[in-house]
């Protein structure tokens, strides 16, 4: 960008992309004064941004908005971070491109950066916890798709093996391969040892620093919520205290149903599955513990179980679901206020159900 006109930029929409960043800029008056591109690197970004004026910089959520916005806010500029859910002009849009999605994000910015719905960006201690326990999920995952397949070759040479995962599985499953399978499928079942040993790894990093975070731990007083959970649950709420109400957690993560009313007319609709779903599916298997048979007697499960009992469509669903949305509640309420957890909360402070 040109020296000349760094001085009257403003606001400054970016489109990230993995070799250009386009980029906008207005003035005072919402007039344009700069576009153009720059490439995805350190170096460029640094000749844009560095010694210039305070801006109010759009970006939208991405894979490489986290460093980006690093870098600016350490320059002095202040970063708006654009929920692209929200973003239906630009995502929709009959003439999208990256130049005028960095127009549209700079005008937004200019006009009210409410519109833009930001986004609140994790620390960086939180995002490392989030690869930490996406690598392992990516990691079951694989794993699961190579028993499966394993499975599904012997089958159809008439050898039915149990599911299963861990090393002895792989082990019996060996024994039992057709000698003109082998080249197939032990290559396979050495994948599988190895993934199970790298998720051992995972669980084992998890758990010790589940154990070294205080807040994992009060989570971890409930039944139902491991390692995992809670630390995943930290790590995507990051600061307990940026929601005004514990209740607002529900929708943060998406569990809360969508809101369709015209006039006199409430039409019933299922949840958003707005926010993380990682932490989403995490709460709704919890919930399911806790309304299984391992699960601990507690005013969660009771509340569950008499959902259940009113019978109806999928009622069972409905009741692992509103669950899941009680406990991500509860789950705020413990951590932010540091209150111990009281199964049996109703009953002792005799709350009407």
């Amino acid at each position: 960008m040109r020296e000349v006109t760094k001085a009257s930029v403003t606001v400054m929409g970016l489109d990230l992309g993995d070799r250009w960043i386009h980029f906008c800029g207005l003035d005072a008056q919402g007039q344009e004064v700069e576009s153009g591109r720059f490439a995805t690197n350190r170096t460029s970004l640094s000749r844009a941004f560095e010694g210039a004026s305070r801006w109010r910089v759009i970006l939208e959520a991405g894979p490489q908005t986290n460093w980006i916005a690093r870098e600016l806010e350490g320059w002095g500029h202040e970063v708006v971070v654009a929920n692209p859910r929200k973003l239906s002009q630009i995502t929709q849009s009959s003439r999208k491109s990256d130049r005028v999605d960095a127009a549209a994000l700079a005008r937004w910015g200019w006009a009210d950066p409410r519109l833009l719905h930001p986004i609140v960006r994790r620390s960086e201690k939180s995002a490392r916890r989030r690869d930490r326990v996406h690598a392992r999920s990516v990691a079951v995952g694989a794993r699961t798709a190579m028993v499966n397949h394993v499975r599904g070759v012997l089958k159809k040479q008439g050898v039915v093996v149990p599911r299963g995962t861990s090393g002895a599985w792989a082990q019996r499953c060996r024994e039992q391969v057709p000698k003109d399978h082998e080249a197939i499928v032990v290559p396979l079942l050495l994948l599988i040892e190895a993934l199970g040993e790298a998720i051992r790894v995972y669980d084992q990093q998890i758990e010790r620093e589940a154990a070294q975070e205080p807040a994992a731990v009060a989570l971890r007083q409930v039944d139902g919520v491991g390692p995992i959970t809670a630390l995943t649950y930290v790590a995507t709420i990051d600061d307990p205290h940026r929601f005004a109400r514990s209740r607002e957690v529900g929708s943060y993560v998406g569990l809360a149903p969508r809101s369709d009313r015209s006039g006199d007319r409430a039409k019933e609709c299922g949840i958003t599955h707005c926010g993380d779903s990682t932490l989403r599916w995490l709460l709704v298997q919890s919930a399911q513990y806790i309304l299984g048979p391992h699960g601990k007697d507690c005013d969660l499960r009771r509340y569950g179980l008499a959902l259940v009992a009113r019978g109806g469509r999928a009622a069972k669903r409905r009741a692992v679901t509103a669950v899941a949305r009680k406990l991500a509640v509860m789950l705020h309420r413990l951590w932010a206020s540091g209150e111990p957890y009281e199964p049996f909360y109703r009953e002792a402070h005799k709350v009407a159900a």
